[in-house]
């Protein structure tokens, strides 16, 4: 991300863009400098005659919500405007039209609508920089960047899987031996459907909280099996020395559909307080069944 002054740019319908719950009005409460843009206006708009010649642009936020189409046409826009070149920029969308967006699209993330303000938060963080990219499965692609990263400095690791099989505790337990803090992506929706799969013997509760069967009796009730498993797995990232905020973030689809958790963790207390300023606290706070 850019070490002078910045701003994120924020494109959507005009009389809508500066709604509250809106990508702009979140970002301001957080600090952002922001400037919006109606998806058929000028991107040369969005830099002004008085502006240092030190400012760029710090990422780039479509809010598509049901038209993914206008984003696109919006995006290629904005990045034919001179100051724009490599900044990463995120899409937002309903539920409904996850499945209509088109990888090369250009965008680098999609965000859900609506937002929850710790994820476009942690989405737009994860923008900055030249990416190094791995091909390499999840469990291997950690070895080579705990080694890649500098061991005393300070991060941050958003862990996006697409679903439990993808999030083997062995991925947190190698990241917490950096300084690191953790946003971690637990889908409820995948626990509530596949459970008594992934329990047997060698499934994927296995990888996900190693040691569960020794801890937690899966004959109990399918909602307490659940809870306690959870319980069980926070308990695990408490013994690394990284502590899961008390406030869980709930996501849910259109429907009112649970879709996953969002938990942070960090070894401190400011990072947790930050967390429980910018998560929503309208939404669920504990992984209730």
């Amino acid at each position: 991300m850019p070490s002078g002054p910045s701003f994120i740019a924020v494109v959507g319908h005009g009389p809508d863009i500066d709604r509250e719950g809106g990508a702009a009005n979140i970002l301001r409460s957080l600090g952002a400098d922001v400037r919006t843009l109606d998806l058929w206006d000028d991107p040369a708009d969005l830099f002004h005659d008085d502006d240092s010649i030190e400012l760029r642009p710090r990422a780039i936020v479509v809010e598509a919500a049901d038209r993914p189409d206008l984003a696109s046409a919006a995006l290629r826009s904005i990045k034919r405007q001179v100051g724009f070149e490599g900044v990463g920029a995120v899409i937002a969308l309903t539920t409904a039209q996850v499945s209509r967006l088109d990888p090369s699209a250009g965008f680098d993330d999609f965000v859900l609508m609506p937002y929850v303000p710790a994820e476009l938060y942690a989405r737009i963080r994860a923008l900055g920089g030249a990416p190094i990219c791995y091909s390499d499965p999840a469990d291997v692609a950690v070895d080579k960047i705990v080694a890649a990263v500098n061991p005393s400095g300070l991060h941050f690791a958003f862990l996006d899987p697409y679903n439990l099989e993808g999030l083997s505790f062995d991925i947190i337990r190698k990241l917490s031996k950096l300084k690191v803090d953790l946003l971690i992506h637990v889908s409820v929706h995948d626990l509530q459907r596949n459970l008594d799969d992934y329990s047997r013997p060698g499934d994927v509760l296995d990888t996900f909280a190693p040691g569960w069967s020794n801890h937690v009796d899966p004959n109990q009730s399918i909602n307490s099996f659940r809870a306690a498993l959870m319980e069980y797995w926070l308990a695990e990232i408490r013994k690394l020395g990284k502590l899961p905020a008390k406030g869980v973030e709930l996501v849910e689809g259109s429907k009112g559909q649970r879709l996953y958790w969002l938990v942070f963790a960090s070894e401190h207390d400011i990072a947790r307080k930050f967390w429980e300023a910018i998560r929503d606290p309208m939404r669920q706070t504990t992984m209730d069944f």
